[in-house]
């Protein structure tokens, strides 16, 4: 049920990986929950000493390439036309690119969503298998512990230099136990942590800071207590610390478990509940699921009839599987199709790499070593995990055309669409989020008087210039046109705040930047019979749309060059426009989801201003 819901059939075993599914599934919640090392410890994280970050990295190439190969059939399944039910994949797919919603989704942040999705029904089904799972994990991790005690009180001798007392007296933390230098209060944890943690609680009181390695930690037991933290105060402690697992299995913490309380998580949540998640969606896989429960049933009847003995739980763990399979991905897969070690065999390397304590999370200094040889594992998870989700947005993008039920993927793929799609610029961008996120972003970070003020000296040295030009005709006694002359100091500051250089500098006429800007001008207001009598538009009877993509290529060129040189150049002097843009884009701490082509559509739009003036 889960994978008809998720991802619209049923997979096998074998179609994730040789493990097998549930094996895979399993692997990624064991690493996702194992405590890791590198987390409490960040400097030792590199050294990877659990091995954890390796099977985190294994684990995910392997979802990754499942995913792939979904993606790709939904969208080949699209692009098709087939009638279909829509599952999570298609949803999610339909919202990739579109500039009619506000939610800004690409393909590793679908394949994050699905591996989140399909983990969490996996860890339902199998909630049973968890203790024992967790007990060995702990086990193993201890003697690590020890290890890095001893190492860590090696190295305090050895230290001539060791900050023994604390620089910030000045600021009040709750009691708890002091530590050891490195490792901190990791020796006081055993095979049951939370007992541990009960029993220190009891000494320091219901909040208590511990250092986890080098992690500071507040440990809360009590439930007025939590309340403070998880509601009263809940965007000050909502967000999540970065661990090796969630950089190199869930795509460097953009799954909604990992992410930090940021825009793009609040985002994220907003888009899961009002598109993924919500009713009207649910019961579209109603049918599905009632399909899905009869044969069930059916295999059921027909054991009883034999008399043979069923494994009950085998029989709803695949049921769960195949309706998440069903809803995110639009069908169901045998591991076959994922991985040749198998789709939960994957998943249960994963998580045991997730949950996995990684000496690197924990000391960060020696990560890069990967001692526990997790970061090797991780990334080969990851490999196979990115492959198989890859593979599902490949499907589902040559399935746009299908009429079906949208799974997630679907709906993602359609917001990627309107991302990419044209009408980025401000002047003609629909009124729509985008556009209102675009106004946003033009009238707070690029045109605010802050910027304005910041860019005064780059104005008044222009100013200057031209005031020094005309001196001189005066002084010489040439006649000069003053008009020219404006133009060009309006051109050259505007230039200069937008691209960092001047209007008349050579190198960016040689770029085909004055003809490009007439030429635009020029197509922007031209009269298009095929924008009034739409059906002869393909004809492109005046030659426009020719024309139009001519220029198109040439802006495509030079604004491409003009990125290039920016990211290149690293100047921390006076940044310009398209500095603040570049600063902007990727960022996971602001509201603003800008790529490359928003960048030059916001470049063209003030270029097509600057053209009206100069004109």
């Amino acid at each position: 049920m889960t994978c008809l819901m998720v991802f619209g059939r049923k997979f096998g075993d074998e179609e994730l990986d040789d493990r097998g599914f549930k094996a895979m599934i399993q692997e990624v919640m064991q690493l996702v929950a194992a405590p890791n090392l590198g987390d409490f410890i960040p400097f030792i994280a590199t050294f990877d000493l659990q091995g954890l970050t390796r099977r985190m990295k294994n684990v995910s190439q392997v979802f990754d390439g499942f995913f792939e190969r979904i993606i790709d059939e939904h969208l080949m399944s699209k692009s098709l036309g087939e009638k279909r039910t829509k599952d999570f994949l298609d949803v999610m797919l339909d919202l990739i690119g579109s500039e009619d919603t506000e939610y800004r989704v690409d393909r590793s942040s679908v394949k994050a969503i699905i591996l989140y999705i399909s983990r969490h029904f996996k860890s339902f089904s199998d909630a049973s298998q968890h203790p024992l799972i967790s007990s060995l994990v702990q086990q193993k991790a201890m003697g690590w512990i020890w290890v890095v005690t001893i190492a860590g009180l090696v190295l305090a001798l050895l230290s001539r230099s060791w900050p023994l007392k604390n620089h910030r007296k000045g600021k009040k933390l709750p009691p708890g136990p002091k530590g050891f230098p490195i490792v901190g209060s990791l020796h006081l944890l055993g095979k049951l942590p939370h007992r541990n943690l009960h029993e220190l609680s009891q000494k320091y009181g219901p909040i208590m800071c511990m250092k986890l390695g080098l992690i500071p930690t507040i440990i809360v037991s009590s439930t007025h207590a939590a309340e403070l933290f998880l509601k009263t105060h809940d965007l000050v402690f909502a967000s999540r610390p970065s661990s090796e697992a969630s950089k190199h299995i869930l795509y460097n913490q953009k799954s909604l478990s990992f992410s930090p309380y940021t825009p793009y998580w609040r985002n994220m949540r907003k888009m899961c509940t009002l598109e993924l998640l919500n009713s009207l969606k649910i019961n579209s896989f109603k049918p599905m699921r009632k399909h899905e429960l009869g044969l069930l049933i059916e295999s059921l009847r027909e054991a009883a009839h034999k008399r043979a003995a069923v494994n009950l739980s085998s029989k709803v763990t695949s049921f769960t599987t195949d309706n998440v399979c069903l809803m995110a991905f639009g069908k169901k897969y045998e591991d076959k199709e994922f991985d040749k070690r198998g789709f939960k065999s994957v998943i249960q390397e994963g998580l045991q790499l997730v949950g996995g304590v990684n000496l690197g999370d924990f000391i960060p200094c020696i990560a890069w070593l990967d001692l526990q040889s997790l970061s090797r594992r991780m990334i080969s998870v990851h490999k196979v995990c990115d492959e198989f989700l890859e593979k599902i947005i490949n499907e589902h993008l040559e399935a746009r055309a299908a009429k079906r039920t949208k799974d997630f993927v679907d709906v993602m793929l359609d917001l990627i669409d309107s991302q990419q799609s044209g009408q980025k610029t401000i002047a003609f961008a629909k009124y729509g989020p985008y556009w209102r996120n675009m106004r946003k972003m033009c009238i707070l970070e690029l045109l605010s008087n802050h910027k304005a003020n910041y860019l005064q000296s780059m104005r008044r040295q222009e100013l200057g210039f031209t005031i020094h030009q005309l001196r001189d005709a005066a002084n010489s006694g040439m006649v000069v046109n003053i008009s020219s002359k404006i133009y060009s100091l309006t051109a050259n500051m505007a230039c200069l705040m937008i691209l960092g250089r001047r209007f008349e500098d050579k190198e960016l006429d040689e770029m085909g930047f004055k003809w490009m800007i007439q030429e635009i001008f020029h197509l922007a207001g031209a009269f298009n019979l095929g924008d009034f009598i739409p059906f002869i538009a393909p004809l492109d009877l005046q030659g426009f749309i020719r024309g139009a993509r001519s220029v198109h290529k040439v802006c495509d060129t030079f604004f491409e060059k003009i990125l290039d040189e920016h990211l290149e150049s690293n100047n921390n002097d006076t940044k310009d426009l398209v500095d603040v843009m570049l600063g902007i884009m990727g960022s996971q701490t602001t509201e603003y989801q800008i790529d490359p082509s928003t960048i030059k559509a916001i470049i063209l739009v003030i270029n097509q201003t600057l053209c009206f003036i100069i004109l």
